[in-house]
């Protein structure tokens, strides 16, 4: 790389800053993508969490999640979300209850 940036007379940050940002991750971690499709093929209900530790428990790599999460986003899988949040309206709705402060 240090050649060609040379020909071309530019610095090598330059070049790494001109590129798209998945584009920069892609080529930083490109050994990840690999293991990464493996382990979502044998584990097809694993998100971030369960991921990362069967990287380092697995694999000896440490990833750090929210890494992980990018560079699954630059591959085109999203894995599916679980929902830990606050039930809606819909959701007591269909159990005959309510949220506290509505009507119905």
């Amino acid at each position: 790389m240090n050649q060609v940036c040379q020909l071309m007379g530019i610095s090598k940050k330059t070049y790494y800053h001109s590129q798209e940002p998945h584009e920069r991750l892609s080529e930083k971690y490109q050994a990840l993508r690999p293991v990464l499709g493996r382990l979502i093929e044998q584990h097809p209900s694993y998100g971030v969490p369960r991921l990362k530790k069967a990287l380092a428990e697995q694999e000896g790599l440490l990833v750090n999640a929210k890494l992980l999460r990018k560079r699954l986003a630059c591959v085109g899988t999203h894995l599916a979300a679980h929902g830990r949040g606050r039930p809606t309206q819909e959701d007591l709705g269909a159990a005959g209850h309510r949220l506290p402060g509505t009507q119905g």
